[in-house]
């Protein structure tokens, strides 16, 4: 806002009569988007919107890191033209879009040859500071189920009831074969 000030103000004092052209300008806005990992090609749409006619003038899709323009914008006359760049929410469910919004500020005047020129500034929503346009999409971390470990599968140990009882039944059995024994025996005598 106060640069917007000093510009005004300087263009008022320095009021010289210059014949202008009958010329145009064009300027573009460079966006960059940064992704904690390297190789990842996750595609984020950027788009520019008007804050004057608050429409969206144009939309850039960029894959995974890497930096690219919109569309040239043509300027015809002097002004101060107001512009929104942001991150569109990501259709990926592994991303957050990043949330940033900046504000672009496009002044076009004419230099001393009378030819338009244009200087792009541009900078985060609410702050003072003039800022590169790069966005962050954070990576959304999905929690990975702690594994399981494998439990061979082994036969119970014999307890001490169990012991009993087998030594019980074989004591039995023994007896009974014995008693067996001896019937046959007696039987044949």
């Amino acid at each position: 806002m106060l640069f917007s000030v000093v510009m005004i103000l300087t263009m008022l004092a320095f009021n010289q009569t210059v014949l202008a052209k009958d010329s145009t300008v064009q300027t573009s806005i460079s966006v960059e988007n940064v992704l904690e990992r390297a190789g990842d090609s996750t595609p984020f749409s950027v788009a520019l919107e008007s804050i004057d006619a608050m429409k969206t003038i144009d939309e850039i899709t960029i894959a995974g890191s890497g930096k690219a323009s919109f569309s040239p914008l043509t300027f015809t006359t002097v002004g101060q033209y107001t512009y929104r760049v942001y991150q569109k929410p990501s259709q990926n469910k592994d991303y957050q879009a990043d949330t940033t919004v900046f504000d672009v500020l496009v002044y076009v005047t004419y230099d001393e040859d009378g030819t338009l020129v244009a200087k792009v500034i541009s900078r985060r929503a609410g702050d003072e500071e003039k800022s590169a346009i790069t966005f962050k999409p954070k990576r959304l971390v999905k929690p990975i189920p702690p594994r399981q470990p494998d439990i061979p599968k082994t036969p119970l140990p014999l307890a001490g009831e169990v012991k009993s009882l087998l030594g019980i039944l074989s004591i039995v059995l023994l007896g009974l074969l014995v008693l067996l024994y001896v019937k046959k025996l007696k039987s044949r005598l």
